[in-house]
């Protein structure tokens, strides 16, 4: 429920207009002291009527200081004096008492419910007072022998005062409890539209307006747009509700690193934006640098041991700039961190802009190229080492849209990923591989194997081992005949996760090879502990051979340790003679690379 104190609301309402009153009071009170003063009337009403005025006057002069409740008893207190009096001087039979009353009804409407009850019991003792005091009244001795009609009163009173408690109690209550339904479903209603209901920070359109209104006074700032980079592989390998607390923690960390003139929001599934006005105090790149140092430093989800990673986008805001073709602008320069695979933060500028154009065009190609199956697989050999016969051939994609012309797998496969289709793709080309099974076997023999690249996210897709096994049997493929191909990276994870789907896919006869082995997150615990057929090792250590004499010593460890294991040891990106003989020389199985073959299609 909405704690609100709905009496000083309405108080606070009423202010203004009883302000604008008081004076009027004032006037009239000293113009009735003065028609009292020329008239029959006795004269101490003038000086009742001339403090009264006086007060009102008072109240007029300090309206800033004094509280409405104030004001409103003060007005009581005087309507009960003027009625007490009529009431008097009439005999006991005037409308002084109706004045009292009415001061009661005032006292209901607008004050507490504990001084208005007070109110009233003062007037069933000033009733039960006025009975006394007409004892003492000279005038009209008449009054004191009529008991009855005074009790009569005494019980109309006390009725009347309890009736109208009664009824306005009821009604503000009915009021109040409507007004609280009534704002409790605008507020929801409002966080709905304008705050994220996971993390709840304000969404777009609420963090579009928030900077509309600093914009609106020429602030200037700098616009980041933060992505999850790994949140879908997160989801896929944790679940979803690790998920959510992934983002939960970013917007803690947030939360605790932004100052009071930034504002941060949740404007998408993984993204969050920042606005940094330019007079933060640091420069932005130093004030940049706190936010992701506290974003790696304390990012913390129990049972996870990956750290969330970030593509950053950023624009400057001027004074004059439109607000959005700034968000427009920054929107532009994240797309190119995540399509490029960028650290670090990226600014927008006027050639970011044209790249961004020309892969905004590859993106819609891409849906239709997927659809329709416009790709080709070409095939790049792995040769045995000693004999020089190819063993197998790595399936590698490529991509030569009409419009275009031949667009490289760097340039694509991040958009693929970025637009949420690597299932759909990664199904496309198995299907589009299988279907040459029978050629390459026709031409390389009964033994040929064939490596299929699967990314992380497909790897953890709950179906994939069941489409796998199922398009093995629709082409009619021995399993062995295939490998699929997983980075390093997929391991450090979820370790358990992923060793059973690869103890899943080993099930159903297909080999396994770790693929990029030595270019990221390099464990030789993985060669012992894992279920795999195959060690692919990464260019990067390649390309070092004889060049560096601790990459050497390292290859001949890693070489051998794969022996131990019984695991086929095969060297991608071999491309001259003095490389080849060395690996030859450590005993490395199969080579794979330009030095034997360029991939080729069929």
């Amino acid at each position: 429920m909405i704690n609100k104190d709905y009496n000083q609301k309405m108080l606070e309402r009423i202010e203004i207009s009883f302000d604008k009153v008081m004076p009027i009071c004032a006037i009239v009170a000293f113009a009735s002291a003065l028609a009292i003063y020329f008239s029959s009337i006795p004269n101490y009403f003038v000086i009742v009527d001339g403090v009264i005025g006086v007060i009102f006057l008072y109240l007029v002069a300090l309206k800033n200081i004094i509280s409405i409740e104030t004001k409103i008893i003060v007005t009581i207190i005087t309507a009960v004096i003027i009625g007490v009096l009529s009431f008097i001087d009439g005999g006991f039979s005037s409308a002084g008492l109706l004045i009292i009353m009415t001061a009661n009804v005032i006292a209901v409407v607008f004050l507490s419910q504990r001084l208005s009850i007070f109110m009233a019991v003062v007037t069933v003792l000033i009733f039960i007072g006025l009975w006394g005091f007409a004892w003492f009244k000279p005038v009209d001795v008449s009054v004191t022998k009529d008991y009855g009609k005074w009790i009569i009163h005494l019980f109309v009173v006390i009725l009347y005062l309890s009736l109208i408690h009664t009824v306005v109690y009821a009604v503000k209550t009915y009021l109040i409890e409507n007004i609280e339904e009534l704002e409790e479903s605008v507020e929801s209603a409002y966080r709905y539209a304008y705050f994220d209901h996971l993390t709840g920070l304000p969404n777009n359109e609420k963090f579009i307006r928030d900077l509309d209104l600093k914009t609106k006074n020429h602030e200037m700032g700098y616009l980041v747009y933060f992505t999850v980079r790994n949140l879908n592989l997160i989801n896929s390998i944790y679940s979803d509700r690790i998920g959510d607390q992934v983002l939960i923690k970013i917007t803690e960390i947030f939360n605790k690193s932004k100052t009071v003139d930034e504002i941060v929001a949740r404007i998408g599934g993984n993204e969050f934006a920042f606005w940094m006005p330019v007079s933060i105090g640091l420069a932005f790149n130093q004030r940049i640098n706190v936010i992701i140092d506290n974003l790696y430093k304390d990012f913390y989800i129990p049972g996870m041991s990956k750290k969330a990673e970030f593509f950053i986008g950023c624009t400057k805001h001027k004074k004059d700039d439109n607000i959005v073709e700034s968000c427009h602008k920054t929107r532009l320069a994240l797309t190119y961190a995540k399509s490029h695979q960028e650290d670090g933060v990226i600014f927008y500028d006027e050639t970011l802009d044209r790249l961004i154009r020309d892969e905004e065009m590859v993106k819609e190609l891409l849906y239709d190229a997927i659809n329709n199956e416009d790709f080709e697989i070409f095939y790049q050999p792995k040769v045995d080492a000693r004999t020089k016969q190819t063993k197998g051939v790595e399936a590698l994609a490529r991509w030569t849209p009409v419009t275009m012309g031949s667009i490289s797998p760097y340039v694509f496969i991040p958009i693929v990923e970025n637009i949420n289709q690597t299932i759909d793709f990664g199904e496309m080309i198995i299907k589009l591989i299988f279907r040459d099974v029978k050629k390459l076997i026709e031409k390389y023999g009964e033994g040929i194997t064939i490596s299929i690249n699967i990314s992380p996210s497909h790897l953890m897709y709950d179906q994939f081992c069941i489409f796998l096994k199922d398009n093995l049997d629709k082409y009619g493929i021995n399993p062995h005949n295939v490998i699929i191909e997983v980075t390093e990276d997929v391991m450090i994870e979820n370790f358990e996760s992923v060793s059973e789907v690869l103890r899943n896919i080993k099930k159903l006869g297909v080999k396994i090879s770790l693929d990029d082995f030595g270019s990221g997150y390099s464990s030789l615990n993985y060669l012992s502990i894992l279920d795999i057929d195959e060690l692919k090792i990464d260019k990067s250590f390649v390309d070092q051979i004889n060049k560096n004499e601790k990459i050497n010593i390292m290859l001949d460890m890693i070489i051998k340790l794969s022996q131990l294991y019984q695991l086929k040891v095969v060297a991608e990106g071999v491309e001259t003679e003095e490389q080849y003989l060395k690996l030859l020389d450590l005993g490395c199985d199969q080579i794979q690379g330009y030095y034997f073959s360029k991939p080729m299609p069929l």
